[in-house]
């Protein structure tokens, strides 16, 4: 049960977001309640995690709650009883959202069945696929992007997520809700406080285990016969991994615990997972096959599994028993390689008292234990090599890289949050007093894209930014005292087009003045902006050819050079 204290915690997150928020849209604060100030930051606090760490204003295009959109927008409409869609293309996943914030602590508040009935007024009408009932331009665009996802060849995924700061969730084993998933092809996923506790740790403290484990089960590995930091490759029990892993300090250091029934109910320590390269996966569905290996073949689960890789910041170990055992004492390590072996390891130990003794003793795991210094970038580089080999987007490897890190701590002395990797909030009371911006790593990607490439790539080479792209944007002629500014001038060309009557607003045209901008800092944004449009009206295309369509080829820019040039 998650405590008032972790109540008033993810309060403070959600009030950072509203505060976000704020700076960007210049809103009329006056008007609106602290308790809506709170419930808005905790629609952006969750779509933060399930969106790649997404920009504030890019999240604002997620919800659909009628609330929100009337009392920021003054744009009344039916939600349908869902307050926001995220679709990431990427994994091929629609995200639904209901939220409910409850204004007060309740040590026994219940979300409620109801609370996910309401939203099948939504999946009803999205499976008829008639869009006619939703007026609303965005809403209206979410829904058709959702309907031609899955009229495609591609296999795509939905999850309705039932979020809350209530204290228990809801049972998916209901029978009404069980009915809803099957006839859909659904998952109801119920976020409460305590999950989410769980996983809102900052900077983890240090987490300390300790092992024993046959001599024949660990090997040592050197780069140099003169240094005598070593690393280690080990065959570990998945009940081990299930131990050292745990949210219980005593357990963790317990090499010799024999009663394994105590590790029956013990829950993950997430910070273990901090440095991994995904990020926090909110509730992600476990594997499968992992599962079905564990339960059916626990003796090949080895053969299996990719294994796990730790690193620690420093790795004791001595023989003991005539060394026959070798003793291994791991201090502030991480998991950065693995994270979903683990989470599944986790949650199939919870799903019966009995797997801890009748199957995962008898699995077992390769593990790999590097000694890795913090401020040593062979973390990163481990983290970004091993993580390499299996399906992570070249984002969240860039993400580990010492210059993506060295940004990050750059930023927040200007009070920017850089988000590096999915889910990962890192700001605090302490970091950061007074936020200014938040900005992602794609997001940063395009504006770079735009000053250094072209404007006419940022949107539609996204792909490219974080592999062909990426040395000359983040590495070659790099000046990391340049970043503050691009930022600013983004936020500031979204207020522009926010005031701006006679513009359209779309997002390739932010970069367009980005461009502009950083080739004559002197210009007016709201002059940059006609000047955009006329050389967009003046530009010779194929008859019908849209707006859009025109900023993404190379000739509309070589035109809008040309008459920058003259002017």
């Amino acid at each position: 049960m998650a405590s008032i204290n972790d109540y008033k915690i993810l309060n403070k997150k959600c009030y950072k977001q509203f505060e976000i928020l704020n700076n960007i849209l210049n809103l009329d604060v006056d008007k609106i309640t602290d308790a809506n100030r709170y419930r808005f930051g905790f629609y952006l606090f969750f779509l933060d995690f399930i969106s790649d760490g997404a920009d504030s204003i890019d999240l604002v295009e997620c919800i659909t709650d009628t609330d929100f959109n009337k009392i920021i927008f003054n744009d009344r409409f039916d939600d349908y009883g869902i307050d926001a869609i995220y679709i990431n293309e990427e994994d091929r996943t629609i995200n639904l959202c209901n939220f409910k914030y409850r204004e007060n602590y309740k040590p026994n508040s219940s979300q409620k069945e109801n609370d996910v009935i309401v939203s099948s007024k939504f999946i009803n009408a999205l499976m008829s696929g008639n869009t006619d009932s939703f007026k609303n331009k965005k809403y209206n665009k979410l829904v058709c992007d959702i309907i031609n996802n899955l009229n495609s060849n591609d296999v795509w995924k939905m999850n309705l997520y039932v979020v809350s700061n209530d204290n228990n969730e809801i049972n998916t084993n209901n029978e009404h809700i069980k009915n809803m998933q099957e006839m859909y092809d659904l998952d109801v996923i119920p976020i409460g406080l305590p999950y989410i506790s769980s996983i809102l740790s900052i900077r983890p403290k240090p987490i300390n285990s300790a092992l024993i484990l046959d001599s024949n089960a660990l090997m040592s590995y050197e780069e140099h016969e003169l240094n005598s930091n070593k690393s280690y490759i080990a065959r570990l029990k998945s009940s081990d991994i299930v131990r050292i892993t745990c949210n219980d300090s005593q357990l963790r250091e317990d090499y010799s615990l024999e009663d394994l029934s105590k590790l029956a109910k013990a829950d993950l320590e997430y910070s273990v997972l901090f440095d991994n390269v995904r990020g926090f996966v909110l509730k992600s569905k476990f594997n499968d096959n992992i599962l079905k290996s564990l339960r059916e073949t626990p003796e090949k689960f080895f053969m299996y599994n990719n294994g796990i890789t730790i690193i620690a910041e420093s790795i004791d170990v001595e023989g003991v028993n005539g060394n026959k055992k070798q003793k291994i004492k791991l201090n502030d390590f991480q998991i950065i390689n693995g994270g979903q072996t683990l989470r599944t390891i986790h949650n199939f130990n919870k799903q019966d008292d009995k797997n801890i003794s009748e199957y995962l003793c008898d699995s077992e795991v390769l593990v790999r234990i590097f000694h890795s210094k913090k401020e040593n970038n062979s973390t990163n580089k481990i983290a970004e090599y091993t993580n390499s080999q299996n399906s992570i987007s070249p984002r969240d490897l860039k993400s580990l890289s010492s210059e993506q890190i060295e940004l990050e701590k750059y930023l927040k002395e200007y009070s920017i949050i850089y988000s590096r990797k999915s889910g990962d909030v890192g700001y605090s009371d302490v970091d950061i007093k007074d936020i200014k911006y938040k900005i992602s790593m794609e997001k940063l990607g395009q504006i770079l894209t735009a000053v250094k490439i072209g404007p006419d790539k940022s949107s539609n080479h996204k792909k490219l930014i974080f592999t062909k792209y990426y040395d000359d944007l983040f590495v070659n002629n790099f000046n990391i005292e340049d970043i503050p500014e691009l930022i600013s001038i983004y936020y500031n060309v979204i207020n522009e087009y926010a005031q701006n009557e006679k513009s359209n607003s779309l997002e390739q045209k932010y970069y367009y003045i980005i461009y502009m901008k950083w080739n004559d800092r002197e210009a007016e944004l709201s002059y940059l902006i006609d000047f955009l449009d006329e050389a967009i009206d003046s530009y010779v295309a194929k008859e019908g050819t849209s707006d859009a369509r025109k900023l993404i080829q190379i000739n509309f820019k070589k035109h809008l050079d040309t008459l920058m040039e003259r002017n």
